[in-house]
Order: structure tokens, then C-alpha cells, then sequence
């Protein structure tokens, strides 16, 4: 498991209060804020590409940590409800979950963005 440093949680604490909670009428708004908040913290890459197959060691490591970090922030920002059916489901890769959200509720089919939000 990947430890945090109580400064660093108390960093994004800070910074992650002024995100609204994703609902199903802000979803614009939130991935907004979310991708400048995981750009500030340089862990946009793991939403936007995988790891190398032939990462070394410390990629690997550096690459799963900011996996992390970014499933964290991302996961904190949404109820229960989504946490359960969506996040909780593709909480191992911050890549998967990012599409998911998006392919769910960023949908213009008003009945993807119930699956997720109902």
C-alpha cells in the first residue's frame, strides 16, 4: 500500500475542498476542476495513458503511486452511491475510471447519466 504524509493529505484536503461533489448536474464543472487539480499535481498522465509494458522498478513505483494519488482525489469527490457502482468498481486504474466517468455521465443520452447518478 502506498503510504501519504500528513502534510501531503492535509495539502489535498485544502485544495479538494473548493471542488464541488460530482453530481449529476455539474459533471462539466467537476472534471474541470479535477483535471487542473491532477495537472497541478503532475498526476494527469496516469488518467491519460497506461504504464509502459517495460517499465522499470521505479517507473512502476512512481507510476503507482501517482495512481494513487489520482484515484484519491478523484474518488473523494463523489457521493456514496457513485463511489459504489462506479468507482469502487475501477479503483485500480485511475485511466479506466476517468473513461468510465466520463463515458457515463458526460454522455449526452440522458439514460447513461441515470445509470450512474440514480
Amino acid at each position: 500500500m502506498v503510504g501519504f504524509s500528513l502534510t501531503t493529505i492535509m495539502e489535498n484536503s485544502i485544495e479538494i475542498l473548493s471542488i464541488p461533489i460530482g453530481n449529476n448536474t455539474n459533471y462539466g464543472e467537476w472534471s474541470a476542476q479535477i483535471f487542473i487539480l491532477l495537472r497541478l499535481k503532475d498526476l494527469l498522465h496516469v488518467c491519460e495513458n497506461t504504464l509502459p509494458i517495460h517499465a522499470t522498478i521505479p517507473v512502476t513505483n512512481k507510476w503507482n503511486k501517482a495512481n494513487s494519488e489520482a484515484i484519491s482525489i478523484i474518488s473523494s469527490q463523489f457521493s456514496h452511491q457513485v463511489f459504489i457502482k462506479v468507482v469502487k468498481k475501477y479503483s485500480k486504474d485511475t485511466q479506466q475510471l476517468w473513461q468510465k466517468l466520463e463515458e457515463q455521465y458526460a454522455s449526452k443520452k440522458a439514460i447513461n447519466r441515470g445509470q450512474v447518478w440514480m
